[in-house]
């Protein structure tokens, strides 16, 4: 079988790639879209060829990071379906502007990628066929060259399309009409010369006019979205750099078996599988391929943390040592919460500099130690204290640095408190105050400025599918204003503080496509409410105990007046979009495929602010989509949760006419029982690096510690490999020829960064080059790699050299491959 596919290949009459799997574009981080280049660039370079074009035949809507993403590849253009409406462009072939001001040759495909589908032996029905794709796009051709995709969904491969091609030509021969059988990159070639006549698109492509984009999609099976950040989290900010760092010394770099580990994460990319509109066995099969991608993820956690631990030489004395490591390069604070053993009751912790610590222990239990070990000879007694102990962590670049557990020592009591009433927490940075209606007054203490009215919970019927949410057409709201059952303070400790707030509604207990039904259930909403010493946003985790079906949970954010935009970070950074789209009456009206209206996709946050730079954004865990609700004022509607009961509904409010997707049932995406949500509340101002506080809220911190350890490793107990200033990175890892390192920068900003630099340290490696996204080299004059001095050659190595961008634009990105020294 492979031997008759590498033939066909050959021949080019299969053309593999580019994608692993064609990805929905929004949902997927932007290091997973790269990885699915990757992993098919692999397979395709043993075949000898590949597709050499982003073709994107059904994916729902273009993310605006797409062509940067191409580019990266050296593919300058993508072939795809949904997205625009025909009056966003005068032909269907233009240049698309990514982010970044990337740019690619676009051609839309108006009537889909099966327009040839029907094209048969039989002449007749093939002029047929072509006679309503010339009417349709001739006139919409900028070079009169025309795409008949001959195949579909679920299609077999035409036998007799070459008879067909020669019985076209003979039939339309005095009409100048021509047809051959072609191939994508054949259609592009001959639209090269046509480019300068091109109009320009610029941004992400989200119409569903003519072919539905499933705007709504984001909030289907959110219990799988935050499996899949979840992962993908593990992989990027803490697999594959604690991997490479260790790899520094150990020159293992796994890369067969992490790469094993993305193919689990990126074959569930696949844009009807990540959209989660599929049949709950499908999902079932997700749900598995997370786990085997977990496994691979937490064994190599735990084997390059134990070789970590075994390679560094910690400080004589200083105590028994907790490893903190960080897979950013910028500079984050984080409360984390770390296992630690000790022989004494009493110790305490001390950073690097060796200032004390303060800390809260959560629980212990004593454990022997030659339980944990296997032995052919008896093992004495061994008995530790095991405690799960919280504190402020601080991290600066990508590496490690060493606090360490003193025994015996009295801990420092600090008498202070985060407490100021039942209802109230403060720090330097908040203020937090439930009030007696269940909604909470955020008080932002630097930029002096009040938000009422918060966190209130907004429910509504949901008449839709997995493809979409749409409320029935006689829908009502309920929201938590006036359910609030009970608050209570659960923690109060100098450094962090937790009050629990009950609310109790009563919502119908389902909905069909007309109406909310009359029975009633309740349904409970408990949420956690966290303030921390010194961070500048406030924690919200929420717990639901879904009882109802057909119904969605949003909670609202408001801001203080009625802007015109929003912001949003998406793969690469910072996205702006329009509260109020001038379209969505005329979707609603006339016959565009779903209703168009301010429903996003979202990555780390989305946010409001005023013209003076002030406003607030939300963070989030895994919970891809938030909504605008343009009223009196703006206000922010993050989805929760959003239950439904098939794959496929027909005659929706907000999607007339037919289903998408299959009539079938879907129990399990009516997620009943238990959830979890999990976002951030944090005031901003023009001045704050709000996209690194973002970051290392989604990107912990980690620390561990071992209850046996020695001091005989070679490297020093505090290391620096990577650092840099308002910048962000997607990956530190081995390349994949085995030979060096990448690391993958971009600017998240919505400015250009002017003369930015990264620092690099020069006692691990001796050289720097530019390379694209498929880890090939380039030139890139915006770069200038510096060597400021020798190579640190102290116990304690310092930061020497430096990557310097004399022009970082927007949302670009940066990749560069270090070799060891």
């Amino acid at each position: 079988m492979e031997s008759t596919l590498k033939k066909y290949i050959c021949e080019g009459r299969i053309i593999p790639g580019p994608w692993y799997v064609q990805p929905d574009t929004f949902l997927p981080s932007g290091e997973s879209l790269i990885r699915n280049l990757l992993i098919s660039k692999h397979i395709s370079d043993s075949y000898g060829t590949s597709l050499n074009i982003g073709y994107l035949p059904d994916s729902f809507g273009q993310s605006s990071c797409i062509p940067t993403i191409l580019n990266g590849f050296d593919i300058n253009t993508v072939l795809f379906y949904r997205g625009i409406a025909d009056d966003d462009v005068k032909h269907n072939e233009f240049v698309w502007r990514g982010s970044g001001n990337s740019e690619v040759i676009a051609a839309w495909m108006p009537s889909g990628y099966g327009n040839g589908m029907f094209l048969s032996e039989d002449i007749e029905k093939n002029v047929t066929e072509v006679q309503k794709n010339l009417e349709f796009l001739e006139s919409r051709s900028i070079n009169g060259n025309i795409l008949l995709m001959s195949g579909s969904d679920q299609c077999y491969p035409k036998k007799h399309l070459v008879k067909a091609a020669k019985e076209l030509n003979s039939y339309y021969k005095d009409e100048q009409y021509s047809f051959r059988v072609s191939s994508p990159e054949e259609f592009f070639k001959d639209l090269l010369p046509f480019r300068n006549q091109m109009e320009v698109l610029t941004g992400e492509l989200r119409k569903g006019k003519h072919s539905r984009v499933h705007n709504s999609i984001g909030a289907t099976r959110l219990d799988i979205k935050r499996k899949n950040y979840d992962v993908e989290r593990k992989y990027e900010n803490l697999v594959e750099p604690l991997n490479a760092l260790v790899s520094l010394e150990k020159d293992i770099k796994n890369i067969d078996i992490i790469n094993r580990g993305w193919r689990y994460i990126v074959e569930n990319h696949a844009h009807d599988s990540i959209c989660n509109v599929c049949t709950d066995i499908i999902h079932k099969e997700m749900e598995m391929r997370i786990e085997y991608a977990d496994q691979i993820g937490d064994y190599l956690v735990d084997e390059n943390f134990q070789t970590l631990h075994s390679l560094i030489n910690y400080k004589d004395g200083a105590g028994r040592p907790i490893i903190i490591y960080s897979g950013f390069i910028g500079e984050t604070k984080e409360l984390i919460e770390v296992d630690v053993y000790s022989k004494s009751k009493n110790f305490t912790l001390v950073d690097e500099k060796g200032n004390e610590v303060y800390y809260i222990k959560e629980s212990c239990e004593q454990i022997n130690l030659k339980d944990l070990k296997v032995s052919l000879t008896p093992l004495p007694d061994d008995y530790y204290y095991k405690y799960k102990v919280k504190f402020i962590a601080k991290s600066k670049g990508i590496g490690y640095k060493t606090y360490y557990l003193r025994e015996s020592d009295d801990k420092k009591e600090i008498d202070e408190s985060l407490v100021k009433a039942n209802n109230i927490l403060e720090n330097s940075y908040i203020r937090v105050e439930v009030e007696n209606n269940g909604a909470i007054t955020i008080c932002d203490k630097i930029n002096n400025k009040v938000y009422k009215n918060q966190h209130i919970f907004r429910n509504n019927g949901n008449a839709g599918d997995e493809y979409d949410y749409s409320p029935p057409y006689e829908d009502y709201e309920i929201r938590s204003i006036d359910k609030l059952k009970s608050i209570k303070i659960t923690e109060d400790t100098p450094i962090t503080a937790s009050l629990e707030v009950k609310y109790t509604l009563k919502v119908p207990k389902t909905t069909n496509n007309k109406v909310r039904i009359k029975d009633m259930v309740e349904l409970d909403l408990l949420t956690v409410i966290t303030l921390t010493k010194g961070i500048k946003y406030v924690d919200f985790k929420t717990f639901i105990e879904n009882t109802a079906e057909n119904h969605r949970i949003q909670v609202l954010f408001k801001f203080d007046e009625k802007i015109d935009n929003n912001f949003a970070d998406n793969q690469f950074g910072e996205i702006v979009r329009e509260n109020v789209f001038e379209q969505t009456k005329e979707s609603e009206e006339s016959n565009w495929s779903e209703r168009y209206y301010p429903i996003f996709n979202q990555h780390k946050f989305s946010g409001l602010k005023s013209n003076d730079g002030t406003g607030f954004i939300i963070m989030n865990k895994g919970l891809p989509q938030y909504e605008i609700l343009q009223e009196e004022v703006t206000t922010l509607a993050i989805t929760l949760l959003s239950s439904v009961g098939y794959m496929g509904n027909e005659n929706l409010k907000y999607r007339k006419g037919r289903r998408s997707g299959a009539m079938c049932a879907t129990p399990d995406a009516q997620l009943l029982g238990n959830r979890v949500a999990e976002y951030a509340f944090m005031p901003i101002n023009k001045d704050l690096d709000y996209h690194s506080v973002a970051h290392g809220y989604t990107n912990k911190i980690t620390g561990i510690s071992y209850p046996e350890y020695e001091s005989q490793g070679v490297w020093s107990d505090c290391l620096t490999v990577i650092e840099g200033e308002n910048l962000l990175n997607s990956t530190f890892k081995c390349s994949e020829d085995g030979e060096g390192y990448v690391v993958r920068v971009f600017n998240p900003t919505k400015k250009t960064k002017e003369a930015i630099s990264l620092s690099y340290n020069r006692h691990l490696f001796k050289n720097i080059y530019n390379i694209n996204m498929a880890e090939q080299n380039i030139r890139d004059h915006n770069v200038k790699i510096l060597k400021t001095n020798n190579p640190d050659m102290s116990d304690s190595p310092k930061l020497s050299g430096e990557i310097k961008y004399s022009k970082f634009v927007s949302n670009d990105v940066k990749s560069h491959k270090f070799i060891k020294s």
